[in-house]
């Protein structure tokens, strides 16, 4: 049986670590959108496509990514609440 000190330890260092991932998807986020803008400000000049598509791209995968990340902690978080219990 696990003590009850390593599991508030345990779930301590999962918010952590979804925080962090939420820090760095935003941070990816916004240089998509940043992107995006850059070829949306330019799109007189050939090629001004690519980043568009880029960023589009990034922000979506990046976006997925975390919430696919995020569930699956938070399902970990909850199984150790039940246990718990």
């Amino acid at each position: 049986m696990i003590p009850s000190r390593s599991i508030r330890i345990r779930k301590m260092w999962l918010w952590i670590l979804i925080i962090s991932c939420g820090i760095v998807a935003a941070c990816v986020g916004f240089i998509s959108i940043v992107s995006i803008w850059i070829g949306l400000r330019h799109s007189h000049q050939a090629g001004s496509w690519v980043p568009v598509l880029g960023g589009a791209l990034s922000f979506i995968l990046v976006s997925w990514l975390f919430l696919l990340v995020r569930k699956h902690i938070l399902r970990q978080i909850r199984e150790e609440d039940f246990l718990n219990y």
